[in-house]
């Protein structure tokens, strides 16, 4: 009996180191798609034509997520519509300060302009975001190091629409981008995050074709935080979630939340429930 309780030990010990080290990678790896089927994270970059995109996005009922750049969070008119944005259920995450690829920099450099972007997003909705798109879509493992230092859940696409590409050229085409993508996808299986900028005024203005088509492919639409399960909150030092973003924060899953000090981490219920059977085993012997 003491051979088997030792046995089962040591297998409690390997499924809780795995689990462990499961849950103590709080982001370093680059995410580019829903963790759940059928699911679309819309995602828009820089931020300038706020006003006409909520509207957009008011009459659609859609919730989006807007990865902002601190230097455009500072100014004015456009933090007005920034915390309109927040609440109306929308997710705030930072594309950095100035909009530097982050390959090029130094790590305390890197800090600078997240510090910068967490300090102008924070001023003006009371949360500093957890969520965060490199410019260019570069964070290489240096950066990624940075990044899971200061907790933050890095975030790219599967879908661009290559808005940018369209400034002077046939602006139907960041339409049939989108398209093209998703066709090779089924919403039994597959989920995406898409890129739009939304200094573009003309991005904005397709963004209602986009959703419909979306919508008839089979998908909903939900925030990053939101469509990643929420393992990860979408704003740091203890800020809930926006509760207008999702249905329901009551959801069952099968993790248990522990409190690290580097935020929180998940601790698979496989083995918790190993540490039941074991002690149960131990205290009959």
């Amino acid at each position: 009996m003491t051979r088997t309780v030792a046995l089962l030990v040591q297998i409690f010990i390997a499924l809780f180191i795995a689990g462990y080290a499961t849950a103590l990678d709080v982001g370093s790896a680059v995410i580019t798609k829903c963790e759940k089927p059928g699911v679309f994270g819309l995602t828009f970059d820089d931020g300038t034509y706020l006003s006409c995109l909520l509207a957009i996005l008011r009459e659609k009922d859609v919730k989006a997520t807007f990865f902002v750049l601190g230097i455009q969070a500072s100014n004015v008119s456009l933090g007005k519509f920034l915390k309109q944005a927040y609440e109306e259920g929308h997710q705030i995450a930072s594309h950095t300060n100035t909009h530097r690829s982050l390959n090029t920099l130094t790590p305390e450099q890197i800090k600078e302009e997240m510090i910068a972007t967490e300090t102008s997003v924070k001023r003006i909705i009371g949360a500093a975001p957890a969520y965060m798109r490199p410019p260019y879509g570069d964070c290489n493992p240096a950066c990624q190091a940075v990044m899971n230092e200061m907790n933050m859940r890095i975030i790219t696409w599967n879908v661009d629409s290559n808005d940018w590409q369209y400034v002077t050229g046939n602006q139907e085409k960041l339409v049939l981008n989108v398209k093209s993508q998703l066709k090779t996808g089924n919403p039994q299986s597959d989920s995406w995050i898409s890129l739009q900028h939304d200094i573009h005024r003309f991005s904005i203005e397709k963004t209602s074709t986009i959703i419909d088509f979306i919508r008839s492919s089979g998908y909903r639409f939900e925030t990053i935080a939101d469509c990643l399960n929420n393992k990860w909150p979408m704003y740091k030092d203890g800020v809930p979630n926006n509760v207008a973003s999702h249905p329901s924060a009551n959801e069952p899953n099968s993790t248990v939340t522990v409190a690290a000090n580097i935020g929180s981490v998940k601790i698979p219920s496989i083995s918790l429930a190993a540490l039941g059977i074991i002690w149960s085993l131990v205290t009959v012997v």
